[in-house]
C-alpha cells in the first residue's frame, strides 16, 4: 500500500484544492414578473419558463393552503 513519505504542507494543500470553493449562483431576470430566479429554473412566482406556464400556481396556492389548515387543525386539536 501507498504511504506518503512526508507530510503535505498546508499551503501546498491549499493551493491544490484552490479551485474547490463554490461560486456565486447565476441569477437571471423572470421575463414576466421582473424578478432575480436563478438560471435555467421555473419562476417561483408566477410559474413561468422560456414565456409558457409550466406551474399551475392557482394549483401551487391552493396546495398550500390546504396544508396550512390540516397543520392548524392537528395542532389545535
Amino acid at each position: 500500500m501507498a504511504v506518503p513519505k512526508k507530510r503535505t504542507p498546508k499551503s501546498k494543500k491549499g493551493m491544490r484544492r484552490s479551485h474547490h470553493g463554490r461560486k456565486p449562483a447565476k441569477l437571471a431576470t423572470c421575463p414576466n414578473c421582473k424578478l432575480s430566479i436563478t438560471s435555467h429554473t421555473a419562476c417561483p412566482t408566477c410559474g413561468m419558463y422560456r414565456g409558457r406556464q409550466v406551474i399551475g400556481m392557482a394549483a401551487k396556492i391552493e396546495k398550500t393552503e390546504k396544508k396550512r389548515k390540516a397543520k392548524a387543525r392537528s395542532t389545535g386539536a
